[in-house]
């Protein structure tokens, strides 16, 4: 547990820090122009556009699956000494490869499909000769992506070292180093759970748990691997994923209504049937169908999370009971990146940064929390209870030796009055 609050403590320290102010040099033009086909090698000489970045090349290309190059260039001082340059790239969606004045300085395995994942993965070099030249500098990326994913390239810093580095750093930690954390937490809180509910299966709400800690696992590990495996396609991989976010999310609402004590039967009937029926959509629908569906699916499991935090935040205002109110809490922090999530899927929002899988610690620590802190409880009241029969036996035990104490020396008193009777008879 406190492990879980250092790292709460670390995530929301880098999400508040914020780097030095920097002087990045700006470029003197980006580009864009489709490319030809998925095997382009070169871009094509004319058809260039200017854009500015982050780019979803959806919104400006609608339908495009394939390439999309971008040149960004800049101008380093003729007659002077050239200066190391950083670059910070925040990410491209979904690969590509990355080229300074015709040399390749980064290539993705799979640049078509099933095509690697680097929409999560913030990158850096240092740039120095030969690399750099004095005069016009050219940076040329070539992007293989797909519309129904946001495709495109994001934000893209050139500087001096030391003041791009720090950018790369705090990025490398919430897009990465926190994810790892987070679900290796996930990993141990889904096997201590289900073990405890394997040895007690009267503790529901400890089996739902586990369940929801499994599924979150693998669905969070959409924010950190870099290949589709073991899935041919891109769109294969991510109907899984939300099949997974389906499931992991219905757990929850039912780990809810157990923890709640409701009994009723239509409730977790309810959550069952939308969330399988979703699941099985984004399994059966065709190609031309699947935004849609994954769209409604994103939002009947938004439904879901919130009927279920609801449902636990109502109880701790009813309940006033210690762990009912901290879950609910830390819930709070988890709807409000949730939120943030589905309005930059639904492009409500701009950008490309999801935050889920690092509030979910919240929520799983807070659920964590509250499932200790009343086995706890539990346990103190059979301790208790064990005192006091303890207690009760000890005065029973004494009041039976007081009674046949008494009892022994009644029947002694009867005997002496017996032998005196019997004394006077003789006499």
């Amino acid at each position: 547990m406190r492990a879980g609050l250092a790292l709460l403590v670390l995530w929301c320290s880098a999400i508040a820090a914020q780097p030095a102010a920097t002087q990045p040099l700006a470029f003197d033009r980006i580009e864009s122009v489709p490319g030809r086909g998925w095997d382009d090698a070169t871009p094509p000489a004319t058809g260039w556009q200017a854009i500015q970045l982050p780019d979803d090349w959806s919104q400006r290309l609608p339908g495009h699956d394939g390439v999309v190059w971008y040149r960004l260039a800049w101008t380093e001082p003729v007659g002077q000494p050239l200066e190391a340059r950083g670059l910070f790239l925040r990410d491209l969606t979904m690969a590509g490869v990355v080229m300074l004045n015709g040399s390749e300085i980064a290539r993705d395995p799979n640049l078509v499909e099933p095509l690697s994942r680097s929409w999560n993965l913030p990158r850096y070099w240092r740039l120095d000769e030969p690399l750099l030249r004095a005069g016009r500098n050219e940076l040329l990326i070539r992007v293989s992506g797909l519309a129904d994913f946001q495709p495109g390239l994001g934000e893209a810093v050139l500087g001096a070292p030391e003041a791009v580095r720090p950018l790369f750093a705090r990025d490398q930690l919430l897009r990465r180093s926190l994810q790892w954390v987070c679900i290796g937490i996930t990993v141990v809180m889904a096997v201590l759970y289900g073990m405890l509910w394997a040895l007690r299966r009267s503790e529901v709400s400890y089996g739902w748990f586990s369940l929801f800690s499994a599924l979150w696992v693998l669905f969070a590990l959409n924010y950190v691997v870099t290949s589709p495996w073991p899935f041919d396609t891109t769109s294969a991989f991510q109907r899984s994923n939300h099949v997974l976010m389906l499931g992991s999310v219905a757990a929850f609402c039912l780990f809810a209504l157990s923890f709640c004590g409701i009994r009723a039967r239509w409730p977790s009937t309810a959550v069952a049937i939308a969330a399988a029926a979703c699941a099985l959509g984004l399994v059966l629908a065709p190609e031309d169908l699947v935004a849609p569906t994954r769209n409604a699916a994103v939002l009947v499991a938004t439904l879901i999370h919130l009927a279920g935090c609801a449902l636990l935040v109502a109880h701790a205002f009813v309940s006033r009971r210690v762990e009912a109110i901290v879950l609910a809490a830390c819930l709070l922090l988890s709807l409000a990146v949730g939120l943030h999530d589905t309005l930059v899927f639904m492009r409500v929002l701009s950008g490309n940064g999801y935050y889920l899988a690092l509030s979910s610690c919240a929520t799983l620590l807070g659920i964590s929390f509250a499932l200790t802190w009343r086995m706890v409880q539990g346990m103190r009241l059979v301790e208790h209870f064990n005192q006091v029969l303890q207690k009760r036996v000890d005065e029973a035990s004494q009041r039976l030796a007081e009674g046949m104490r008494r009892q022994h020396d009644a029947q002694l008193e009867q005997t002496r009055l017996a032998e005196r009777l019997n004394l006077v008879r003789d006499l």
